[in-house]
């Protein structure tokens, strides 16, 4: 009987002491994001080839997934779900076409942790299209 109880107290001492795992870092979300936006550049250079041209802006990234009544070469979808669309943060990317930075193709990027944009961690396509 005495080793039954120190058993469970140990059991119970061990699920007690026991930590959640911890998440991902912001940092390690930001190494996702850029990974992720280079999915989305390949799907970008995808449509283009299919359509002619980049995504409007107002058609945004979705329609990457969804095709816009507009577009009759369409050929997508080009990425597999409404999620390659999310950064880690679980927001919609940002998407401009034609860019700021990039006036031949577009802009893509994460508005980081903060969810603002222009904050000093946003996370920016560093190879954004030509």
């Amino acid at each position: 009987m005495r080793w039954m109880v120190i058993g469970l107290l140990m059991a119970g001492g061990l699920g007690v002491s026991a930590a959640p795992p911890a998440g991902p870092t912001n940092e390690q979300k930001a190494v996702t994001a850029q990974a992720a936006m280079g999915n989305l550049a390949t799907a970008l250079e995808a449509f283009k080839t299919d359509n002619g041209r980049y995504p409007r802006t107002n058609e945004g990234l979705r329609s990457l997934l969804e095709k816009a009544n507009t577009l009759p070469k369409w050929k997508g979808p080009y990425v597999n779900n409404r999620l390659a669309l999310m950064d880690p943060w679980k927001r919609a990317y940002v998407y401009k076409s034609p860019g700021t930075a990039n006036p031949k193709g577009y802009d893509l990027s994460a508005n980081g942790p903060d969810g603002k944009p222009a904050s000093g961690d946003d996370v920016v396509y560093a190879a954004a299209a030509k």
